[in-house]
């Protein structure tokens, strides 16, 4: 189920795919599609598996920078769907909150 309305923003950002101890993995860029409070779809050119753990870094615009008093928003979050497209994936993922140690 969605959280909140979808925000359809065209920003960079940057895909930090998660290890099973949730150290930081491989770093790529993507283009975020839209944003709610709940989670994010983004471009990607490369497939992530359902489930699998992200950190996600999307880089803000002058207006949101000035608005939000911030140049990124970071997240973690969980592929929850992923659809082919011309060139790459459309990736959806569910924000989720840090794990406590």
């Amino acid at each position: 189920m969605r959280e909140g309305r979808r925000l359809k923003l065209n920003l960079p950002m940057k895909i930090i795919v998660l290890n099973e101890d949730h150290s930081a993995g491989a770093e790529s860029n993507g283009r975020l599609h839209d944003l709610s409070r709940g989670g994010c779809a983004f471009y990607h050119r490369a497939n992530l598996p359902v489930g699998k753990r992200v950190e996600l870094r999307i880089r803000l615009n002058e207006a949101l920078t000035k608005k939000l008093k911030k140049k990124e928003l970071k997240a973690l979050g969980a592929v929850i769907r992923s659809v082919p497209e011309a060139a790459g994936y459309l990736l959806s993922v569910r924000f989720v909150r840090p794990r406590s140690h």
